[in-house]
């Protein structure tokens, strides 16, 4: 295992990463629709979305219709920790934190600040695949 390396301008497209998001922290796994891609929201609900991107995004649940176009308009504002990602050998990202910052960026395009190590094991999905155990987690590649 190697130390964790500062990476600025980390880019997202074309890589893929394990997530571990579920029906109960995330919009699209509960729905099917990415609130991101939900140009014609009502004007109420744009309304609302901008009083809230005054508050503390802690208080709403990231299961929301408005907890990521949110979390987009204000990453570097709201989390100021960084992002530590995980390469392990087999090609895949895996997370400490920042699934959602990770997959915001994704869907839209921007690179990111990140931590980064290398370490000589599978991610979860891999490795409960290897196993034949039933996973909960899932890939991505932007």
């Amino acid at each position: 295992m190697s130390d964790f390396k500062l990476v600025e301008g980390f880019t997202i497209k074309g890589k893929s990463f394990s997530f571990n998001l579920d029906k109960g922290t995330c919009f699209y796994k509960k729905t099917g629709a990415c609130p991101l891609y939900l140009r014609h929201l009502p004007d109420r609900m744009l309304t609302f979305i901008k009083k809230r991107n005054q508050r503390n995004l802690s208080s709403l649940k990231k299961n929301t219709i408005t907890y990521c176009p949110m979390l987009s308009k204000n990453i570097s504002k709201i989390h100021k920790d960084k992002i530590k990602l995980y390469l392990f050998k087999c090609g895949h990202y895996g997370f400490n934190n920042g699934q959602h910052r990770v997959c915001i960026s994704g869907r839209l395009g921007n690179d990111l600040t990140v931590s980064l190590m290398e370490v000589d094991n599978t991610c979860s999905f891999c490795w409960h695949k290897e196993k034949g155990i039933p996973v909960s987690a899932f890939l991505k590649t932007f």
